[in-house]
């Protein structure tokens, strides 16, 4: 019950952002942050009037494994193309690509 008022206020907030736009003077590649917490950051990038990049950063974490060594886990970033249609009150994600902590391409989608 929690991620789904999580994922409303992210919605509500991307919504909040295309209906106020950004601010003039960043340019589209810009990220803002718009969401923190110990699991992960989602930035916002805005693309046109009803569409915007959305990056989930997850953070790296030093653990054992089972036996018994650190081990880093974690870092891998999702970025994902939202389409909003804020009169019908829905969205698209049409475009998605998933990125290990060094960088590399993990999957995309159309």
């Amino acid at each position: 019950m929690k991620k789904n008022y999580i994922l409303l206020s992210i919605t509500l907030t991307i919504i909040l952002l295309f209906l106020t736009g950004f601010s003039t003077t960043k340019s589209k590649a810009d990220f803002i942050e718009i969401y923190r917490d110990s699991e992960y950051t989602i930035y916002s990038s805005r693309e046109s009037s009803s569409s915007a990049w959305i990056k989930w950063q997850y953070p790296t974490k030093k653990v054992k494994n089972k036996a018994g060594k650190y081990i880093i886990t974690g870092g891998k970033k999702k970025l994902q193309l939202w389409k909003c249609d804020c009169y019908g009150r829905n969205f698209d994600v049409p475009n998605m690509i998933e990125y290990d902590r060094s960088g590399k391409v993990i999957s995309s989608s159309n």
